[in-house]
């Protein structure tokens, strides 16, 4: 890839993260809402429209996109017999634009590799949405009272602000940028139990427990230090875990969730029968998108992203839309066994970590579907994923059979995160920036340009 390409990718990188950003933090206002986000749309199409165009027919675009559209035209089906068709297509709409980020999404991370922009601003998203939702709430309110106005999206922002925070460490090694990142992170986690949103609660544990060993320890060079940590990790998070469920309202909300002594527990069990029925009663078809509520007689979704698909979408529709989520998990599977960057390696895992916390929140919580935040989470995801696997084909046509094959490539192309090298530091380039000197690797655009076929053009 020319270089000059390398930098239009990733712009794009960027110009997505700052338009995710202010959806979340100055589109919140109701004052500002709509121009951010028509007037952001147009902003974000007309800087990607010409990068596209320039390199179409050139560009593999990723078979999770088109497997959620496939998803997308699948649930259309549903107008036929949708009852509330208004419903309908409020749901539709945002299962096409869970296809479409997805889509661009990972398409740009595939090729410009700038993840960090949109972990930053994943970071963002919470701490803005800690400051400002965080306003004359005392330890009254957090210990006895009610939740605040939109809790679970606080709580999932929170949620991935601390995998943002977790992601950028393994981005560096400089202390005082992984102390603010450490900083961070607290407070992410302050916003959870601030919320009380028990899934974002769950998600965040498991968040913690997949992270300390995927990352922290088998990301390590010194394995030792390593473990110490991470045992240190989980006593102090063992501890605040026992603080938060003994003083604060999240606690008492997650300790009767567990118990099902909660009206919102029992309710959500009711929906996942009505669920089953709704899915027994047409396993192929389903009740129609948006539905749900419509057919059980009860006016809520289905608080579940698995009982939610199948009953309004039926199999073909649970098979699609999951299909993404495997067909991800093997590509960073497959790229990670031959991956020999520590730093590449470590940010297959939390790409892995990604994937898992998303299915596990939606089917215990929360419809990601239909979610914007977890849109960008998924297609930052997937992007990860083609990234790795990019990587990983040119790391074994070097370190494998392709030196035999190709003597005259360069030695030292494979040196720092290709298409992310703008010079050494944390936001210019690579983690391990770029040396002096160093010789930048082409990229291989399309599967008969790239290894194992023959040499890189």
């Amino acid at each position: 890839m020319a270089p000059g390409e390398e930098r239009r990718w990733r712009r794009l990188a960027w110009v997505w993260a700052a338009y995710y950003l202010a959806i979340y933090s100055i589109g919140q206002n109701e004052n500002y809402v709509q121009n951010v986000i028509w007037m952001g749309a147009a902003l974000v199409g007309a800087a990607s429209l010409p990068t596209l165009f320039r390199n179409r027919g050139r560009i593999e675009w990723p078979r999770e996109g088109f497997l959620l559209l496939g998803f997308s035209l699948w649930s259309m089906v549903g107008y036929f017999f949708a009852p509330n068709r208004d419903l309908f297509a409020n749901y539709l709409r945002q299962i096409v634009e869970l296809a479409l980020i997805v889509l661009f999404v990972s398409v740009i991370l595939k090729y410009s590799g700038g993840t960090r922009w949109f972990f930053l601003a994943f970071l963002g998203v919470a701490l803005f949405s800690v400051l400002t939702q965080s306003q004359g709430v005392g330890m009254e309110q957090l210990q006895m009272k009610g939740r605040i106005a939109s809790a679970n999206t606080l709580g999932f922002n929170c949620f991935m602000g601390l995998l943002g925070a977790l992601a950028l460490w393994g981005e560096t090694d400089k202390w005082w940028l992984r102390s603010a990142l450490a900083a961070g992170g607290i407070l992410a986690l302050y916003g959870v139990v601030l919320s009380a949103s028990r899934g974002a609660f769950i998600a965040s544990i498991l968040l913690v427990l997949l992270w300390v060993p995927l990352c922290l320890v088998v990301g390590s060079r010194y394995k030792f230090a390593a473990f110490v940590g991470a045992m240190l990790i989980l006593y102090v998070g063992h501890e605040a875990y026992r603080q938060v469920v003994q003083e604060t309202y999240m606690g008492k909300r997650f300790t009767q969730a567990s118990h099902l002594e909660d009206n919102s527990s029992q309710t959500r069990l009711e929906l996942a029968y009505m669920g089953w029925r709704l899915f027994k009663e047409n396993p192929v078809l389903g009740c129609g998108v948006g539905q749900f509520g419509t057919a059980s007689g009860r006016g809520l979704n289905a608080h579940s992203e698995v009982v939610e698909i199948a009953a309004t979408t039926g199999v073909p529709g649970l098979v699609l839309y999951y299909s993404a989520f495997v067909m991800a998990w093997k590509r960073l599977s497959r790229s990670f066994r031959r991956l020999a960057e520590p730093r590449a390696r470590y940010r297959a895992n939390i790409a892995r970590i990604a994937l898992l916390t998303l299915a596990v929140s939606g089917a215990l919580n929360r419809p990601n579907f239909i979610s914007q935040n977890t849109m960008f989470m998924l297609g930052v995801a997937v992007g990860i994923a083609h990234w790795a696997d990019r990587r990983a084909r040119w790391s074994w046509a070097w370190n494998g059979a392709g030196r035999d094959r190709c003597p005259d490539y360069p030695p030292n192309a494979f040196a720092g995160f290709s298409g992310m090298r703008a010079g050494p530091g944390f936001f210019a380039g690579g983690p391990q920036g770029e040396r002096p000197g160093a010789v930048r690797a082409p990229d291989p655009w399309g599967p008969a340009r790239q290894m194992p076929g023959g040499c890189p053009p």
